[in-house]
């Protein structure tokens, strides 16, 4: 068993199994359990691959648990292979098409392997350029300003105020992408998926 300091708040941490959950003041993060799988499969730790054909619309995925009110976020990694279009990121709507989700990163693909997109509903523009292995956040404030991080640094701060509850939403492209070891944190409860 792990213990973190009880002044700062927090409380013992138990074995951190599949869900590796830590509270602090009504604060959860956890591994995002997927659920709403189609042409994917789940491998370990919560990896989300492609493996049905590639195309938009045809694989993809959404967590159990959604962000309820306040500051939240999704957290995932660009697993290789490099050149594989996947998008994650928040949602109040499930879908695994280009433009489902209503706040993401998406890691381009094809032409454009190591291009970086943000995309909203459908609307998209470009982040950057990134890496195998970068680490991707889309966060919400308190106040709905969403914010688009690569590797800890701010990209993009979204120009539509989100409301809630939003829940992660994951689509794939290209057969064989990873969205890697996702993560969920906020005042969480159930996405009803």
């Amino acid at each position: 068993m792990s213990l973190v300091s009880l002044s700062t708040g927090y409380r013992p941490l138990g074995p951190l199994a599949s869900r590796r959950a830590m509270q602090l003041g009504g604060v959860t993060t956890e591994a995002v359990i997927w659920t709403q799988v189609a042409g994917c499969s789940v491998d370990a730790p919560n990896d989300l691959r492609k493996t049905a054909a590639s195309g938009w619309g045809t694989g993809g995925g959404c967590s159990t648990r959604s962000i309820l009110s306040g500051a939240g976020y999704v957290e995932w990694t660009a697993k290789a292979p490099q050149g594989t279009a996947r998008m994650c990121g928040l949602s109040k709507h499930q879908g695994y098409g280009f433009g489902t989700t209503d706040y993401a990163i998406d890691t381009g693909g094809g032409g454009d392997p190591f291009i970086l997109y943000w995309i909203e509903n459908g609307s998209y523009g470009s982040l950057g350029t990134f890496a195998t292995n970068d680490v991707f956040r889309v966060a919400v404030s308190v106040a709905g300003v969403v914010t688009y991080l690569k590797n800890s640094t701010p990209l993009r701060t979204s120009a539509i105020t989100a409301t809630w509850p939003l829940f992660v939403n994951a689509a794939h492209n290209t057969i064989g992408g990873i969205v890697g070891a996702a993560t969920i944190s906020g005042l969480l409860g159930s996405s009803g998926y």
